[in-house]
């Protein structure tokens, strides 16, 4: 059994996944033809492939919900012309399938051992970020999370954090990072991200 201090509210972890997913879209949308192929904070991942990997994690978070098990390392295969319309059906069906209180209020059978429907939903929101996090500092953005959503994810988040979270193909150690820093970068930092990577220097944009 997964064992946690405190258990999130459902209702609450849901509003903030449908406050982070819309974000999310926008820096999918936004990319640009050699943005896809970019390198991320996540090793040996590029853009694409972690979407595909928020997008797989959706999908199968709607599936758990419905009661279906969970891979962790699953990773489905996406083109840069599908993932936007993949991101919003499995964003879409997460949504749906857990605003159901009988879904969102009970266990569900997990790798780690069973955990509440709430953590599960926060597991999404933190990934949301992260991966988020992720894809603006791969292109050189900005995510443009609401401070509110980053900082009440971020409570939500240390108020549970478990090995449940660390599990291979999710969040990695903490990473200390300042407390003056901003939220965003406390959040990734939290998830194992390095908040001062940076895109490698291409040769071709060497001085």
């Amino acid at each position: 059994m997964t064992s946690h201090t405190s258990e999130p509210d459902p209702a609450h972890m849901l509003d903030l996944l449908g406050r982070a997913t819309p974000v999310t879209r926008q820096l999918i949308e936004g990319l640009a033809d050699d943005d896809w192929s970019a390198p991320t904070p996540c090793p040996d991942w590029t853009v694409l492939e972690v979407i595909e990997h928020m997008v797989s994690d959706l999908a199968q978070f709607a599936d758990v919900g419905a009661g279906a098990g969970f891979d962790p390392l699953a990773q489905m295969s996406l083109s840069p012309a599908d993932a936007l319309a993949a991101f919003d059906e499995a964003a879409g069906r997460m949504l749906s399938t857990w605003s159901d209180p009988a879904v969102a209020g009970r266990l569900h059978s997990m790798p780690w051992g069973d955990t509440p429907g709430a953590t599960l939903i926060g597991f999404m929101v933190m990934e949301q970020l992260a991966h988020g996090w992720d894809l603006a500092r791969a292109t050189g953005h900005t995510p443009a999370y609401d401070p509110d959503l980053i900082a009440e994810s971020l409570a939500a988040a240390e108020a549970n954090d478990d090995p449940s979270i660390r599990v291979p193909g999710m969040f990695g150690p903490i990473v200390t990072v300042s407390a003056d820093a901003p939220t965003i970068d406390r959040v990734a930092g939290f998830l194992g991200r390095d908040p001062d990577w940076s895109p490698p220097v291409k040769p071709n944009d060497q001085p």
